[in-house]
């Protein structure tokens, strides 16, 4: 067989597979676009709805504690957020809690799915009650919405401008206790802590 006649089918072959392997990355184009524009849709969705924003954040940090504080207070880090940076309620709670808000997976899915009407998320548990959680969304909801609308106001004493749990703020301190320190802001019953970092002089 002559050389050219030999190049002329490896050259035959490698274009197969280019075409293949171009048809291959086309059919997954068909699949993963949806989800991509998916994703947008309910971006921008929840961009027009901070209240389920603020709830679903709450829901996240607080668990189903509806006596405690922490929703007002998550509430009025984000407004301290928005003084500093400015910008939307939903833009300063997605800096504050980027994995919630965001498009990657998280281990808690469902919390991505409360919605308004109260159904139930489509990645909840199967061996826990929707119908036990479900009254403590509405109210969670109720809370939020009344805080977003000023019909309800933080009970913060200022503005504090992070929260974090007890071990968290830990943490950090352990690996910056030379930088960095923590100062609490009272803003009632929370779960968290919540208040403020100052750089040490």
């Amino acid at each position: 067989m002559r050389l050219d006649h030999i190049e002329v089918m490896q050259a035959t072959k490698r274009s197969v597979h280019a075409e293949r392997f171009a048809s291959l990355l086309f059919l997954l184009s068909l699949l993963v676009v949806p989800f991509i524009w998916h994703g947008c849709q309910s971006v921008r969705a929840d961009a027009d709805d901070p209240g389920l924003v603020l709830a679903r954040t709450c829901v996240s940090e607080r668990g189903w504690e509806l006596e405690t504080d922490d929703c007002s207070a998550i509430y009025a880090v984000a407004l301290r957020r928005i003084e500093m940076r400015g910008g939307t309620l939903f833009q300063a709670l997605r800096q504050l809690s980027p994995r919630l808000h965001g498009r990657t997976a998280i281990r808690r899915a469902w919390l991505r799915g409360l919605n308004r009407d109260g159904d139930r998320p489509s990645s909840w548990p199967s061996h826990v009650s929707w119908e036990h959680h479900r009254p403590l969304w509405l109210a969670t909801l109720e809370e939020a919405d009344a805080l977003v609308a000023g019909e309800r106001t933080h009970v913060c004493s200022e503005l504090p401008s992070a929260w974090g749990s007890h071990e968290d703020v830990r943490h950090v301190l352990a690996g910056h206790e030379n930088m960095l320190r923590w100062v609490d802001v009272d803003c009632g019953n929370t779960r968290n802590r919540v208040g403020r970092w100052e750089r040490r002089r």
